[in-house]
């Protein structure tokens, strides 16, 4: 039997981790050439000579925006290790360090992130967020992207949103559990008081929704109709002006993530809880400053553990509340005692936003009242909008606003692919690390 061959893969980045950046591949003696071809492009190899121990892989290109390209660079290093392993004996092990980095944000936020992701070296961020002169700075980039999206979003389906409004955000897979119609029933609720009260005092919102309904999900599809029609409505409504904006963005996916990430003030995290299993674009929306709005469910409840109650917009019932209270649930007797949720449904109900197709949205309806609410939006539709209006206070004082997001940056590292990796090195896979040979 051949001896056991170990690759270690070691990320190594800086502040600018762009083109010129190594990656340094370990490998034990093998024959011949080796190559390796990464989807993309991302990386070229310097080959590697018959029985020597390393090859190089050097960073060419970079695509797309912010910190989450972190997290995708140890997914490609993953990708290279399998590559390698199918060339080499397969009693093999790998073992994987990250430090690398490779992001387009500005300054600021750069720096500070690259401190926050010296993985092993615990360099904390938490003081960034009391140095007034650096929150500024982070607002200053977080405007950029706001209006690098605002660009975007006015190009490609041409409406104008403000990049001063709140970037409420809620892209994901389209499905029930998930609960994008409690995002739509809520703004339909902001939508009447502002019609009730053109004077209202709000901060002004831009509601953009982005994510794709698997090809049969009819009820899926319906909603994602609904959220357009809703937005139709609303857009075009003079009296609401720039108060009010909803924004889907067509065609969700890596690309157009990357934009709208990095732009996002808060992010909606609203799935019914019990129903999610972690979720990953909450942590992709906390480490690019997006303040999370969300349930106890999935990855919502370890941010709250991280960033703390006072950085975060926790709403809803727990898990154990949903299952006590499923037996007896009644969403009609919410529908009856509650005058403002009663008028949002109505709208739908009625086809205020379905004037040609009269009766298209009933599904909808009647799922949350004849079907039972399987998965309790008015159950929680209450909690919600009293948890967004803790938002818009909290909005007015961007200051501050600045201080919980850069707070949310500082302790994202937890969900960094490092750890997890480590963890399923020494816990799934009982790998031990070995030392890597420097490189000459």
């Amino acid at each position: 039997m051949s001896a056991r061959r170990v690759i270690s893969i070691v990320a190594i980045g800086g502040d600018r981790a762009s083109a010129g950046a190594e990656v340094v591949v370990s490998i034990g003696p093998v024959e011949s050439r080796c190559h390796v071809c990464v989807p993309g492009k991302v990386f070229r190899v310097l080959m590697l000579p018959r029985r020597r121990q390393h090859v190089r892989l050097v960073l060419v290109r970079t695509k797309g925006g912010a910190v989450g390209r972190y997290l995708r660079a140890v997914v490609v290093l993953a990708w290279i290790a399998g590559r390698l392993k199918c060339m080499c004996p397969a009693e093999m092990q790998t073992v994987f360090w990250g430090h690398f980095l490779a992001h387009d944000n500005p300054g600021a936020i750069s720096r500070a992130l690259v401190l926050e992701f010296q993985i092993r070296r615990g360099v904390p961020m938490q003081t960034f967020a009391d140095d007034a002169s650096f929150r500024e700075r982070f607002q200053t980039v977080k405007r950029f992207n706001k209006r690098l999206l605002a660009h975007l979003i006015a190009n490609t389906v041409g409406i104008a949103v403000s990049p001063e409004s709140l970037f409420d955000v809620q892209v994901k897979r389209l499905h029930e559990y998930k609960r994008q119609l409690l995002f739509v029933l809520y703004i339909i609720v902001f939508y009447n008081r502002l019609k009730t009260d053109p004077a209202l005092s709000i901060s002004p919102r831009t509601f953009l929704i982005g994510g794709k309904a698997a090809p049969g999900y009819a009820m899926a599809k319906l909603i994602i109709k609904l959220i357009h029609q809703v937005a139709e409505v609303i857009n075009r409504d003079a009296e609401v002006g720039d108060k009010l904006k909803v924004v889907f963005l067509p065609n969700y996916r890596v690309s157009l993530a990357e934009r709208i990430i990095p732009a996002a003030d808060l992010s909606e995290q609203i799935s019914l809880a019990g129903t999610e299993a972690s979720g990953t674009g909450n942590m992709k929306l906390q480490l690019n400053g997006a303040l999370t709005i969300g349930t106890l469910d999935g990855a919502n409840v370890e941010i709250l553990e991280e960033v703390g109650v006072d950085n975060i917009f926790i709403f809803g019932l727990t898990a154990q509340q949903v299952e006590l209270r499923r037996p007896l649930y009644n969403p009609w007797e919410i529908y009856h005692a509650d005058e403002e949720i009663r008028r949002a449904l109505l709208l739908i109900e009625r086809d205020f936003f379905s004037m040609l197709e009269p009766g298209i949205f009933k599904p909808l309806t009647r799922a949350l009242l004849d079907g039972g609410d399987y998965y309790m939006l008015l159950a929680d539709l209450r909690d919600y909008i009293q948890t967004q209006e803790r938002v818009d206070r909290a909005f007015r004082d961007r200051d501050g606003w600045n201080r919980k997001a850069i707070t949310n940056v500082a302790r994202a590292g937890k969900f960094s692919s490092d750890r997890t990796i480590s963890e399923y090195a020494s816990q799934i896979w009982h790998l031990d690390p070995c030392q890597v040979a420097s490189v000459q």
